[in-house]
């Protein structure tokens, strides 16, 4: 996970100096101005301070970037003709049970190490 900006990283220190900057210009005058008093005042000035400076660190326009890394086991596919013109040749019966325990032997001993996708056409 890493943190970049449109703009330079080194303003965020600028971000921050400018929301205590204006916070304290605007609470310079003193505690007689606030009925509340003087801790109040502090608080309120260290709020003002951290939202103007988060406000002016979005301008930078930050940007949290992560990455995942997902391993996938690869995918053999395995298409056989499933057609009529594979039972017009010669001994039919022993090919098609041959042929059809050979396509699984291999699926299951791919398998192991592989997704394997059997699909059937014709």
């Amino acid at each position: 996970m890493s943190l970049t900006t449109a703009h330079s990283l080194w303003l965020a220190p600028l971000c921050l100096l400018l929301g205590v900057a204006y916070a304290w210009w605007l609470y310079r005058r003193g505690d007689d101005r606030f009925a509340w008093g003087p801790r109040l005042a502090l608080l309120l000035g260290v709020l003002r301070a951290l939202v103007v400076s988060a406000l002016a660190f979005f301008l930078l326009e930050p940007m949290v970037r992560t990455m995942v890394r997902e391993v996938r086991r690869p995918v053999i596919v395995i298409a056989h003709d499933g057609s009529r013109s594979l039972t017009l040749a010669g001994d039919t019966a022993a090919l098609k049970s041959t042929y059809e325990d050979a396509l699984a032997d291999l699926a299951d001993r791919l398998g192991e190490a592989y997704t394997v996708r059997t699909f059937t056409y014709g």
